[in-house]
């Protein structure tokens, strides 16, 4: 062997030694595979004879034969050199009894002893975390990147869910809902509620709508707002140009001239002359010239134009008011009284604005001075004025409240105007719930209730699919349901989006039965017995057990917990009574017996004092003069030896 050039000190470094044969001449040569690099420091377990450590040479005709490629000296069959499922070719061409590893993927070295970490040419961007596996890599990504690297950088908006149609945009790296009308909210999730402004006046009912409103108003209002009072004077309900006084919102009174008469002094006015000279009005009805013509005052229990028509005794009208066409509430009333009923009459009472009449009736201005409007059964002591709901104007079952010199109807469910006549038009037959949306009626109001995918106070915004800004990460699949997703991972990885990787041990890396340990980003397989290597894949050969020298050795197997059993030649004997080896757990036979020659001259087989010589096998008697025989048992010297 040539040794390094190294350190004069130490001698460390330099170039690694040379060990082969050389006979001097440029011709008879051998170089052990290995020399001059780093694998000679593994020369001790190489040989071309079957013992690692020993290699054999014969010179012949000026060329060096080493051990061909057969069973005895097969360095892949003797030292199994390749691990990992590393593939074991032999080199046989050039007389080198030497081997090359074919190495699976994932692995390197001449023995394929050193696992690839994949990870270190740090293939994940980003700050990205990477694992390595058995010849591959997989990279955790921070958030906003994705890919296989992690190159790709996620838009915000890809984790943004605008809701309500709402529309993500990109403001200073940041994503930001850009809302529909009528939404609000970081996520536009929020439907602003156009009622909180209170925008129904006069006591009307504020609905709310997606970017509006509408307003349900009371009695006798009217108006997108309910700002419209159709019964103030400004509506010139007084007919004939009569003078119409504005007491309070839906309640006004006429001040009729002389010769006119009526609610809204519609009746009476300058007289045609020669009118009733016909006698038009029947059932003693008296007639009354006007300018139309004639007015027919008819008797009690009679109504019509003419008087023609008989009145039922159920009417309700006072102070000699008559029913109009057969209406027990509608009155027409005569001159002095007014009201619905003709309930009210001008009275001569002096009062002034700040005055409050009596009975509670308000002032007006009449024939050019302020009287009291009264009730005309308002008793003398005035102790208990009547009430303005002792007629019960309200109808379909409707509840009066009086107030002062007026009263409101409470209705029920499914009527409405002033006195309860009016059916109130269901809130759902309009169809307000879109898209197939059920509507239902509760309180006094409606709710749409939305089918999937639609949402909005009247299911008119389409919600969208969730799944298609890609929530699910690391391969996992996104399925939608009821207005949520799910995310349906790839095995081992968890979390809502899939976003936990798998531990290193989750793909049971280890083999044969050895326990996988977990550190985080790597693994450790802790082995079972009789296996080795970084997955445990490989199992332990011990490799052929060595010669023993006057002994025939047999086994059976090299790998662990195999016996090599050494049976001595004749004339030998063991050292100790085990003649057995045994491979162990570390790859190693245990130690080898010796045996050792047999003395067979222990039993003094020469006799008369002969000298006993021991051989392989046998002895020989060297019998004094006189004696002969083997054991110098005859009188006649002789030599011989024993076989």
């Amino acid at each position: 062997m040539h040794a390094s050039s190294g350190g004069n000190l130490a001698g460390l470094g330099g170039i690694a030694a040379q060990a082969g044969f050389n006979a001097g001449d440029g011709k008879r040569y051998f170089n052990i595979p290995g020399s001059r690099t780093d694998d000679i420091v593994d020369v001790e377990m190489t040989t071309n004879v079957g013992i690692p450590g020993r290699w054999v040479f014969r010179i012949d005709d000026a060329q060096v034969q080493v051990g061909g490629c057969n069973n005895t000296t097969s360095v892949c069959l003797t030292l199994r050199p390749c691990l990992n499922g590393g593939k074991c070719i032999e080199d046989c061409i050039t007389g080198n009894p030497s081997y090359t590893c074919s190495c699976l993927a994932g692995f390197t070295g001449k023995q394929c002893q050193i696992d690839v970490d994949e990870c270190a040419s740090n293939p994940c961007h980003n700050k990205a975390s990477c694992i390595s596996g058995i010849n591959s890599f997989s990279c955790w990504c921070p958030p906003g990147f994705k890919g296989a690297t992690c190159e790709i950088e996620e838009s915000p908006c890809k984790t943004k869910e605008c809701q309500n149609g709402g529309e993500c945009q990109i403001t200073n790296t940041t994503a930001v809902c850009l809302c529909q009308p009528g939404y609000t909210g970081e996520d536009c999730e929020i439907e602003i509620n156009e009622c909180e402004s209170s925008p129904c006046l006069n006591g009307g009912q504020c609905m709310d709508l997606v970017n509006n409103f509408t307003c349900s108003c009371a009695t006798p209002f009217t108006g997108q707002h309910c700002e419209i009072d159709p019964s103030t004077c400004e509506g010139r309900n007084c007919r004939n140009r009569q003078m119409c006084n504005y007491i309070r919102p839906g309640r006004y009174v006429c001040t009729c001239s002389p010769g006119y008469y009526g609610n809204n002094c519609q009746y009476g006015g300058p007289r045609m002359s020669n009118a009733c000279s016909s006698n038009p009005c029947q059932n003693e009805g008296t007639c009354l010239e006007s300018s139309q013509g004639y007015v027919c005052e008819c008797a009690e229990g009679y109504a019509g134009t003419d008087c023609r028509d008989k009145v039922s005794d159920d009417c309700e009208c006072r102070n000699g008011g008559k029913c109009l066409d057969g209406n027990i509430t509608v009155c027409h009333c005569p001159p002095g009284y007014f009201g619905l009923l003709c309930e009210f009459e001008v009275t001569t009472t002096p009062c002034n604005m700040n005055t409050q009449c009596p009975d509670g009736g308000y002032c007006m201005e009449y024939g050019g001075s302020y009287l009291c409007v009264c009730h005309t059964d308002y008793g003398t002591n005035h102790t208990e004025p009547p009430s303005p709901c002792d007629s019960e104007p309200c109808l379909n079952g409707g509840s009066c409240d009086a107030h002062e010199d007026s009263y409101t109807c409470d209705c029920p469910r499914g009527f409405t105007g002033k006195y309860c006549e009016k059916e109130r038009p269901k809130l759902c037959s309009s169809g307000p719930c879109r898209n197939g949306g059920t509507c239902k009626e509760s309180d006094g109001e409606y709710h749409c209730t939305c089918p999937y995918r639609f949402t909005g106070k009247h299911c008119e915004i389409g919600k969208p699919d969730p799944c298609t800004s890609g929530p699910c990460h690391n391969g996992g699949t996104c399925f939608h349901y009821i207005g949520k997703y799910k995310c349906d991972c790839l095995p081992g990885y968890t979390g809502r989006h899939c976003e936990t990787a798998p531990s290193p041990c989750f793909r049971h890396p280890c083999k044969n039965g050895a326990t996988c340990e977990d550190f985080g980003n790597s693994y450790v397989c802790i082995c079972s017995a009789g296996y080795t290597g970084r997955h445990c894949q490989s199992e332990i050969d011990c490799g052929i057990p060595t010669e023993v020298k006057h002994a025939q050795l047999a086994f059976n197997s090299t790998k662990m917990g195999s016996l090599a059993i050494y049976h001595c030649a004749f004339g030998y004997i063991l050292n100790s009574q085990n003649n057995v080896r045994l491979c162990l757990a570390k790859g190693i036979w245990s130690d080898p017996p010796e045996c050792n020659e047999i003395d067979e001259c222990t039993s003094q087989p020469c006799l008369n004092g002969g000298l006993c010589k021991d051989q392989i096998a046998h002895y020989l008697c060297l019998c004094k003069a006189g004696y002969t025989g083997n054991n110098c048992e005859s009188g006649k010297r002789t030599w011989k030896h024993l076989c």
